[in-house]
């Protein structure tokens, strides 16, 4: 019925039960797998080291006026090495697109750091 599935990072245990209950869904319909476009939405804030990601999502919340406790549970604040760690099991489960949850304002360099060091990891 469709040609593409979307949802949101979580534990790889999980992701890998809804990749079953979405080959479920494709046989009932006669459909592969394979032909679904996989998509993860993801929240994130980067930084070239761990303290540098900590401070920004400090900053984050002072801008927007989030709470830093909600601001984390809704985000990953982290290096782009460890983010692309994090993506890379459920890009091998078959993730083709992921696409950047982002509110003003505009986060421009968590934007450079993922394509320039995040997106070519994960293609490798």
């Amino acid at each position: 019925m469709a040609d593409g599935w979307n949802t949101f990072l979580m534990p790889e245990e999980e992701y890998r039960h809804k990749l079953e209950v979405l080959a479920g869904h494709c046989k009932d319909f006669g459909r592969e797998t394979g032909d679904i476009r996989k998509q993860l939405s993801i929240s994130m804030i980067l930084g070239e080291t761990e303290a540098e990601a900590e401070d920004r999502v400090k900053e984050r919340a002072a801008t927007t006026g989030i709470d830093e406790d909600l601001l984390r549970g809704r985000l990953m604040a982290t290096t782009p090495e460890r983010f692309a760690d994090v993506l890379r099991p459920v890009r091998e489960m078959g993730v083709g697109d992921f696409l950047m949850l982002a509110r003003p304002p505009v986060d421009e360099l968590t934007m450079e750091l993922f394509a320039k060091q995040v997106a070519p990891a994960l293609l490798n």
